[in-house]
């Protein structure tokens, strides 16, 4: 067995709990798919129970026939060797350079500002409700942006990426090479 599908109540309700138990069986969420006839067919219509059954078949074989054309990938954990381009001046960006550093793994960081309080102004410019989380974040743009294993390329600008996993090419305007930090 690589897929199944529970046809019931709505994904929230269920999907967790089915990942969960049926993780053991080494199948994983993009293998399970929940058609929600509680909410698709039975609460949402004035259909007679027959119009309901056929319209609860017709979602299922939907379902069949997407799960059909899926072919399950491959799971395998990426060896990072580095260095490693973390391209961004979001809260991901970050926590994914303090990760890299954290596992000893040297990475470029392009970012507008190497100055942690002027990219913390970005962040909560851009997502205002974040504030509360303001000292987790500082700590996290800290830690990366002073991390032993970090490369900043302040000012750089994205300008061309091509490739496939693993095997990007990056194009950056020009970097003046005095601005760039020495180790």
């Amino acid at each position: 067995m690589n897929r199944i599908i529970i046809a019931g109540c709505e994904g929230r309700l269920m999907s967790k709990k089915f990942a969960k138990e049926l993780h053991l069986l080494d199948l994983h969420k993009e293998q399970i798919d929940m058609v929600n006839l509680r909410g698709h067919v039975a609460a949402v219509s004035d259909l007679s129970p027959r119009d309901k059954a056929a319209k609860a078949a017709k979602l299922i074989k939907a379902s069949i026939a997407e799960m059909a054309t899926l072919s399950p990938t491959p799971q395998s954990l990426a060896q990072l060797e580095g260095p490693v381009m973390v391209i961004g001046d979001g809260v991901a960006a970050f926590t994914a350079a303090r990760e890299l550093s954290r596992n000893k793994i040297n990475f470029f960081l392009s970012v507008k500002t190497a100055d942690p309080q002027e990219v913390l102004r970005n962040v909560h410019h851009a997502y205002p409700g974040e504030r509360e989380y303001y000292d987790r974040l500082e700590a996290i743009v800290k830690e990366a942006v002073g991390s032993p294993h970090a490369t900043l390329l302040p000012g750089a600008h994205l300008t061309g990426l091509s490739g496939v996993t693993g095997n990007y090419t990056l194009t950056f305007d020009e970097i003046d090479d005095k601005d760039l930090p020495r180790k």
